[in-house]
């Protein structure tokens, strides 16, 4: 079962479209994964470490104010 890490959320403000970025963690294979979502569109990424999928996320994130960390665990 894969185990949900971080997931954040963007309302889509007027000059963006609405965004997620999730980190995924798959124990089985040890991979963790990356998933951005704009609007309708989705792509799924897979990264060997914790700190590579962090880097990405934080890096698909930069630049737009108005993130909300949705995570709950």
């Amino acid at each position: 079962m894969v185990e949900l890490i971080e997931h954040w959320w963007h309302d889509g403000a007027q000059t963006t479209p609405r965004q997620e970025v999730f980190i995924r963690h798959d124990p089985a294979s040890g991979r963790f994964q990356v998933e951005h979502r704009v609007a309708a569109k989705s792509t799924t990424r897979d990264y060997d470490t914790e700190a590579e999928a962090r880097y990405i996320a934080d890096a698909l994130r930069a630049g737009i104010i108005g993130w909300r960390n949705l995570t709950t665990r």
